[in-house]
Parts: structure tokens; C-alpha cells; sequence
């Protein structure tokens, strides 16, 4: 049975760990190989203690757990766009745990979250526009693609792909 709650200080490691894992298995050919091979998991580990130890006052990171162990998480910034509102920076669930609603049930409580923090407002991500299985998942919930964007990957290259912006206006309907 999973357990969603909000993320408490000590899940940075776990969050970091699987949002590097994740990366890896998902951007394969989107993010450079070295940076995949070998940067990830420390970069994402100093983005991770970072917004721990220093978090926005609009940020709220919900994880799903089975027992101890993480197998979902999703971060948020309440209100972040005037136009589109919240932004859902984050949403990662194990491979393991593939398939069996924890991405729904998180996108779904991100929603109640952003509604009661900051009602009548949307709630947006980007996604890599490689990245079709994530794209589908979003369709299928309901989100519009509004825009491509070009976006610098990060990966230390300095080479720029394009992300799709992802919208719901009522987000409580996902």
C-alpha cells in the first residue's frame, strides 16, 4: 500500500537518488551520456539538499512510499506563472513502480494541493518533447500542450532541446 504525504527533511537523499535513477532511464539521448553516467546523481543530490535546507515559501514536495521505501515523489510552486499558475517542477515514480497509478494519485494531490494554496489557478509542467511516454501519461490526464519552448538542458554541454508546456486549467479534473 503506498502512503502520500508531504516530504519531511530526511527523504532528500531517497528524492535525489531517484530523481538521478530516473533521468537516467528516461532521458537517454535527450541528456548527454557523461553527464548521465556521471554527474547526475551528485548535481541532483546539491539541488536536492539545497531545496531542503533552503526551500521557497511556494515549494511543497509530496512523496509516495511504500513502507519506507520512495517510490514517487512530485515538487511544486504555488502560483509560480501569472498566466498558468502553479508549476509541477518535478514528477519521477520508480520504474519498478510503473503502471500502477502512483503518477496520477501524485499529479492528482499536487492539484488539491495548488487549489487550496492558490485557488483558480492552473497547474503546468515542462517535458522534454523526446520524452513521448511522459507526454502520453500527460494526455491522458488531461494536460494541453500550450507551447514549445527551447530550453538549455543543463547537462553542461550548453546544447539547447525543446520542452512542451503542459497545462491544466482545472487541475482538480485531472
Amino acid at each position: 500500500m503506498i502512503n502520500y504525504q508531504t516530504a519531511n527533511k530526511s527523504d532528500y537523499k531517497s528524492i535525489a537518488a531517484l530523481h538521478a535513477k530516473s533521468w537516467q532511464q528516461n532521458n537517454r539521448g535527450i541528456l548527454d551520456d557523461n553527464y548521465l553516467d556521471n554527474l547526475v546523481q551528485e548535481e541532483r543530490l546539491k539541488v536536492w539538499t539545497e531545496r531542503f535546507q533552503n526551500p521557497a515559501d511556494n515549494q511543497h514536495i509530496i512523496t509516495g512510499k511504500d513502507k519506507e521505501k520512495l517510490c514517487g515523489f512530485t515538487c511544486l510552486y504555488g502560483g509560480k506563472d501569472p498566466k498558468y499558475g502553479t508549476y509541477l517542477d518535478n514528477l519521477h515514480i520508480a520504474k519498478e513502480w510503473h503502471g500502477q497509478g502512483i503518477g496520477k494519485k501524485l499529479m492528482q494531490l499536487a492539484a488539491q494541493w495548488s487549489q487550496q494554496h492558490y485557488p483558480n489557478q492552473g497547474l503546468y509542467l515542462l517535458v522534454f518533447m523526446a520524452n513521448t511516454p511522459a507526454i502520453g501519461f500527460y494526455e491522458r490526464i488531461g494536460g494541453q500542450r500550450m507551447e514549445i519552448k527551447s530550453y538549455d538542458l543543463g547537462d553542461g554541454t550548453g546544447r539547447v532541446g525543446e520542452v512542451g508546456l503542459y497545462y491544466w486549467e482545472k487541475p482538480t479534473e485531472i
